[in-house]
């Protein structure tokens, strides 16, 4: 492509009509994929002259859609259709055109009409000369992908199994079906496709930018920082490679996470009439890769008969992840005088792809009811928790748990809890989630239970 491109350079210079190579120009400069160039070079064209070519047009439509300009990559490839309606690559990018404006219905519209046209057999009528239609089958690959890109990665699997079934080998394909398999949550599984495919073509762009993503996402941050900066050497004008490079970029940021909630209820016995909290914490930049340090604040407040009563604790600690393993310790103090000083620490599991099992002990644990908090009331809290993961759409967890309050009472508890999606697009996602929960007190006599005591 370069050596066309110089002689394309020659021809202007020796053409008294320089327009049909500075055509051919936008068109090679795509594929060289020097878009910016192709895009710049078409508008000087379409500025400063007659309608351009489909296959410009189109050429320059790729340029903009692959820069992020898919509006303006839309309206060309609707123009080119308009010109010339059998214009495949014309049809499939004005569907990848309005999967990036996000309009979903009319990407799907559009696949499905590209399906219409493309009948799955060539030369049907001939036994002879009867063949597959690649084009019919590469629409079908999209439309696989499209039910992934549409939050419905299971869907997707299965229309990928009958194209698997006829080309067990198709690596192209058998890497979106390991793309499909991290958008499911299972980057164990999509990973050690990945590293098939690999084996097989060491070179393939694909495999190796989604190796290196879920390597990210498991916790083999050297491995991946060193294939990132690879492709990035090889090929920095990916977009796929771009993307993965930005996950480090972001990777090598602080974060600030913070959570919020509010209640009313009925009963004031234990959380008030009305209740609030905020917990937030802020991360650093990761040091050495798998150690951040952080600083942890809550604050929370619940309205009673004898007034408000509020109560904030502030801390610091240090995340230490180790590829399936985090481990947490913190130390953290109360804002009233009279709190102790605490510890909290905890080590998470991520056992496979389905299980995760977590451990934690505080010894000044947020457990403690609130109302008893003006009193002095603290608690030790152990609990474990087990999860299984089906998958995006289904997930059971299981909790168990300790208190062992300053009072001399004692809390044991525990909860099931099952999450279902009920309805995922590309745009919305609802879920459903089911808690039983049940808990046992050494004694109900206490200030959290009935009003002991009156504020002045």
């Amino acid at each position: 492509t370069d050596e066309a491109l110089a002689m394309l350079d020659a021809l202007k210079r020796e053409l008294a009509d320089p327009r049909p190579a500075h055509e051919l120009k936008v068109r090679a400069l795509r594929d060289r994929v020097r878009m910016r160039e192709a895009a710049d070079l078409h508008a000087l064209l379409a500025a400063n002259g007659p309608s351009l070519a489909p296959e410009t047009r189109a050429a320059a439509a790729d340029a903009l859609l692959y820069l992020r300009e898919p509006e303006q990559a839309r309206d060309l490839y609707l123009g080119v259709l308009a010109d010339q309606p059998e214009f495949f690559d014309a049809r499939l990018g004005l569907y990848y055109a309005y999967l990036e404006c996000e309009d979903f219905d009319r990407a799907r519209a559009t696949l499905e009409e590209a399906l219409a046209r493309e009948p799955e057999y060539l030369f049907a009528e001939y036994r002879a000369l009867r063949r597959h239609n690649s084009r019919n089958r590469e629409l079908h690959r999209a439309r696989a992908m499209f039910l992934a890109y549409d939050d419905r990665p299971g869907e997707a699997i299965a229309a990928q199994q009958p194209l698997l079934m006829v080309a067990p080998m198709d690596l192209g394909l058998r890497s979106e079906r390991a793309s499909v398999y991290g958008f499911r949550g299972w980057p164990r599984r999509s990973l050690a496709e990945f590293e098939w495919i690999l084996a097989a073509q060491p070179d393939a762009l694909g495999a190796r930018v989604g190796r290196a993503e879920q390597l990210l996402v498991l916790g083999e941050f050297e491995s991946s920082r060193d294939e990132s900066r690879a492709l990035m050497g090889d090929r920095p004008e990916n977009l796929a490679v771009q993307r993965l490079d930005r996950a480090w970029t972001f990777f090598d940021r602080p974060e600030l996470i913070v959570d919020a909630s509010w209640g009313q209820s009925s009963n004031p016995t234990v959380s008030g009439q009305q209740d609030f909290s905020v917990e937030t914490w802020l991360y650093s930049p990761p040091l050495g890769y798998r150690t951040r340090l952080f600083a942890h604040g809550y604050e929370t407040e619940g309205e009673y008969d004898e007034g408000d009563i509020g109560y904030g604790r502030w801390g610091a600690g240090l995340e230490y992840r180790w590829r399936d393993l985090t481990l947490t310790a913190e130390g953290h103090r109360g804002r009233v005088d009279e709190d102790r000083t605490g510890i909290e620490l905890c080590a998470a599991w991520e056992i496979s792809d389905h299980w995760a099992l977590s451990l934690r002990h505080d010894s000044n644990s947020l457990e403690a009811p609130l109302r008893g908090r003006p009193l002095g009331l603290t608690a030790r809290s152990t609990s474990v928790d087990v999860s299984w993961r089906a998958h995006e759409a289904r997930r059971i967890d299981l909790s168990a748990g300790q208190h062992d309050f300053s009072d001399s009472n004692e809390r044991t508890m525990f909860l099931a809890g099952w999450t279902e999606q009920l309805y995922a697009r590309s745009a919305y996602r609802l879920d459903a989630r089911l808690e039983l929960y049940t808990s046992r007190n050494k004694a109900t006599d206490r200030i959290y239970f009935c009003l002991l005591y009156t504020s002045d």
